[in-house]
């Protein structure tokens, strides 16, 4: 009886090993998805590869590499065990929500998932979502009217489902930033004047700006204006509140250094109302 049991803990200690060894592998390769090319792979002289940047019928993803981060978010907002998921900044409480299990297996499975590059805009004359630096974000549209595009997106696609993103999502991306030194915690948190369109930013452009206008808001090189220039719905409830979801990242309004503008705030709004100031952003989990 002992002897299995020495046998089993050893077992486990291997399945352990063998994971932490998954996690830092520097030869890590961006999954081969049918429609997507890759344009540039994001090294970093610790954890290896870190990011693809790929893209899709013209439109531009970064595939966030997540095995290598942290097990310090949340998928049910109590236990804080999981590379992929929300994280609570300033100790702001977290809202509520409920990814479905295909998509949180997806991540697992694949070390990772796709985000729209740059925030979405929409082709004017097909209504099909866009991904595209130069592009003007999408504002003025709420939440309901979000969803069904966002899913939209690949509906006919074999290999890949698209949303609207979750706030684990946006967690997830703020960790990658920070963990690969691309920023600080300091300015994730605190203040993120620097880092995007913010009213008090060096060179702000004191209204909405189109996608990838400074190279220094594409934070990282693989995403942009995630902090300031227009906010971000999310699928994340404010509360379990059914009519109201959590908005992320601030806008070009707000001082990027003031309480709840920063790009880690997370802000509550009606899903009925319209924002000149709110935009959203796509994401992509791999089947």
């Amino acid at each position: 009886m002992l002897k299995r049991h020495h046998e089993e803990a050893r077992e486990i200690m291997e399945s352990v090993k063998l994971k932490n060894q998954e996690n830092v592998k520097k030869d890590f390769l961006p999954p081969k998805v049918k429609g997507f090319r890759l344009i540039k792979t994001i090294k970093h002289p610790m954890f290896g590869n870190t990011a693809f940047l790929m893209q899709y019928k013209g439109n531009l993803f970064t595939f966030f590499r997540t095995s290598f981060l942290k097990a310090n978010g949340t998928l049910d907002g109590v236990n804080f065990d999981s590379q992929f998921g929300r994280r609570k900044w300033n100790n702001q409480p977290l809202g509520y929500e409920i990814i479905p299990e295909r998509y949180v297996e997806s991540v697992r499975r694949n070390a990772g998932f796709l985000a729209s590059t740059y925030l979405l805009s929409e082709d004017t004359k097909t209504g099909i979502l866009l991904s595209k630096k130069g592009k003007m974000p999408t504002t003025n549209q709420m939440y309901d009217e979000l969803l069904v595009p966002c899913r939209n997106f690949a509906i006919k696609e074999s290999m890949f489902d698209s949303e609207l993103q979750y706030g684990a999502c946006y967690d997830t991306i703020g960790e990658w930033l920070i963990e690969t030194g691309t920023i600080t915690e300091e300015e994730w948190c605190k203040n993120s004047t620097s880092l995007g369109n913010y009213y008090n930013s060096k060179k702000s452009y004191r209204e909405v700006c189109p996608n990838g206008y400074r190279k220094e808001w594409m934070l990282g090189g693989v995403i942009d204006n995630l902090a300031g220039n227009v906010s971000e719905w999310t699928q994340e409830q404010d509360g379990t509140t059914v009519t109201r979801r959590i908005i992320r990242g601030g806008c070009h309004i707000n001082n990027g250094n003031s309480k709840g503008s920063e790009v880690s705030s997370r802000n509550s709004m009606p899903i009925s109302m319209l924002s000149c100031t709110t935009g959203e952003r796509l994401v992509i989990f791999l089947k």
